[in-house]
């Protein structure tokens, strides 16, 4: 992500990492960085999964802040998302709790092996 010159947002991402709902494209970035912001996250990412009315849904994986294990709801959780971006946005596939998110070799991310773990 980054802003240019005249302060216009970009938000960068693979292509075949975009989430495509309803015809409209998701940046699972965009999404994390929001996650990321609330207190009981420490790691978050984004998925899309398949859904029968609109084609794919956003369902997020969070790794949580230890300390903030017993405080937390993953409805007060997708509320925060929900209510900071655009209806066909939401975390309509919801939110999964793991311990570490995968990563490659290289130390980036593994959407794949998330799909695994929904799948």
């Amino acid at each position: 992500m980054y802003f240019d010159s005249n302060n216009f947002y970009f938000v960068v991402d693979r292509k075949k990492d975009l989430i495509k709902v309803n015809g409209m494209q998701v940046s699972p970035t965009e999404l994390e960085d929001i996650l990321k912001c609330h207190k009981c996250v420490r790691d978050a990412a984004i998925v899309g999964i398949p859904d029968k009315d609109h084609g794919q849904i956003p369902k997020a994986f969070v790794v949580l802040m230890n300390d903030e294990i017993a405080n937390f709801q993953s409805a007060d959780l997708i509320k925060y998302v929900n209510d900071r971006v655009a209806p066909y946005k939401q975390l309509r596939g919801g939110i999964q709790i793991v311990p570490e998110l995968p990563k490659t070799p290289n130390g980036k991310l593994s959407r794949k092996d998330l799909l695994n773990i929904e799948f």
